[in-house]
């Protein structure tokens, strides 16, 4: 996909069945295939299926991340009980690093900040070396939980065991963003 001007703010919006084409082609571009832990991109039916049950399922909530009339991007959010959320975001290759991770996680805060009030808990579980996904979630006010171990994933197509750490996030107003907030 060729965007012609990256530098267009996105705008979050529910997932719509008619976005299914451009989830699965962001799904299959080989960054975003690399960094959520795949060996191949994902087999289109089978995503699709994934994709049509829980875009309006309980407890989870898709979202597509559009610039003018060009899908850029995609966050879900699941339920992990009383105000506890994991989140999760996808950027196409084609505007990585524009800026749009990091519009696109604010937007999400605000989103639900709006619908469940500033005590909810959002969290999200990010390999220590993307650095890129780091950045962004640092710029929407996650800090690294440090009290909680790493978990160790593979990574396929870097044949290795990697380690994720925990990001949490914290209301914007109420955190500073130093240095001593960021990853080791």
């Amino acid at each position: 996909m060729t965007v012609t001007n990256p530098i267009i703010a996105p705008i979050l919006r529910f997932a719509r069945q008619e976005d299914f084409p451009a989830f699965f082609r962001i799904k299959s571009e080989p960054g975003n295939v690399y960094w959520t832990g795949h060996a191949e991109p994902p087999d289109e039916i089978q995503l699709e299926k994934w994709f049509l049950a829980n875009k309006d399922a309980q407890g989870r909530q898709i979202f597509m991340a559009i610039a003018g009339s060009k899908s850029v991007g995609y966050a879900y959010v699941t339920a992990l009980g009383g105000l506890r959320y994991e989140t999760a975001l996808g950027v196409s290759d084609a505007v990585a690093g524009h800026g749009v991770g990091r519009t696109v996680l604010r937007q999400l805060c605000q989103k639900l900040t709006a619908e469940h009030g500033i005590g909810i808990a959002l969290e999200a579980w990010i390999f220590t070396e993307n650095i890129a996904s780091i950045r962004a979630h640092e710029a929407a006010a996650y800090v690294i939980e440090r009290d909680r171990p790493t978990r160790q994933l593979e990574i396929p197509l870097a044949a290795k065991i990697s380690d994720q750490a925990l990001w949490v996030w914290r209301a914007a107003d109420t955190i500073s963003h130093t240095a001593p907030n960021r990853a080791p």
